[in-house]
């Protein structure tokens, strides 16, 4: 099934678990730090202020250069 999503895998160590699967079949499943994923954070305090303040989150993966729109990310308490 084909999409993508990320989840809070580990908050105390700041990583993100990440599942996404294509429309081959193929699916895959990560779980990195958080700031693989995002650059210039480094936790999840970091994280929900940087989405709580409308800012744009830059991927930090190279091969990626757009930046994450912040009213696409849910925070439960």
């Amino acid at each position: 099934m084909p999409g993508h999503v990320w989840i809070a895998s580990n908050i105390k160590n700041n990583r993100i678990a990440e599942a996404a699967g294509y429309s081959s079949g193929f699916g895959r499943f990560l779980e990195h730090p958080l700031h693989h994923r995002f650059a210039r954070i480094n936790t999840y305090t970091e994280l929900r202020g940087a989405v709580e303040q409308g800012k744009e989150l830059p991927s930090s993966r190279h091969s990626d250069k757009r930046c994450m729109n912040p009213s696409r990310y849910l925070f439960i308490n």
